[in-house]
């Protein structure tokens, strides 16, 4: 399902939505303690992130031509794949540690918004492996792929909305007793 081309306006939405949760976690590395190295690797990848929605090079992956790779170049696009899926690993894994760290309003959102992320991985792993691009065609097809880019945007809104909070949110300032 190629959000690129048959979602374009909740595919820039989104896009959009996670270039603000990148802002916002930078704001949160300028302005909360302990948010420094973490916070900039977090900011990194979502800005990543953002434009790599914004290109649909995820969408792409499976064409990767790498021949110009030593050894056999049919695993490339695997292999990129895979560089994929570390980064949104890595996003994830922080995203969870972090919320360690908010408000459990905060919290409760950030954890939904990663959980309705996986859920949004798992249709696109069902409609890869059913190869829902070449063998539905029409409406069926249409819908499929809303309530793919639908459920991406709803969690990453979560994310983002969560980032935001934790950005904004007032942190106490540890006091030396003398």
């Amino acid at each position: 399902m190629d959000a690129a081309a048959d979602g374009a306006a909740l595919g820039l939405l989104q896009t959009v939505v996670i270039a603000v949760g990148a802002a916002a976690a930078g704001a949160a590395v300028v302005r909360l303690p302990g948010w420094t190295v973490r916070g900039v690797v977090l900011t990194i990848c979502l800005a990543t992130l953002a434009v790599d929605d914004l290109t649909g090079f995820h969408d792409r992956l499976r064409s990767f031509d790498a021949g110009w790779l030593p050894g056999p170049s049919s695993s490339a696009g695997l292999e990129a794949a895979a560089g994929f899926a570390v980064l949104l690993a890595l996003v994830f894994v922080l995203l969870w540690d972090d919320s360690r760290r908010a408000t459990s309003d905060t919290r409760a959102v950030l954890r939904s918004g990663l959980m309705v992320l996986v859920l949004a991985v798992v249709i696109r792993a069902i409609a890869a492996y059913t190869d829902m691009d070449s063998s539905v065609q029409g409406n069926l097809r249409d819908w499929a792929i809303a309530v793919e880019q639908g459920v991406d945007l709803a969690g990453w809104t979560l994310v983002t909305w969560a980032l935001v909070e934790i950005a904004r949110t007032p942190k106490p300032r540890l006091q030396v007793v003398p």
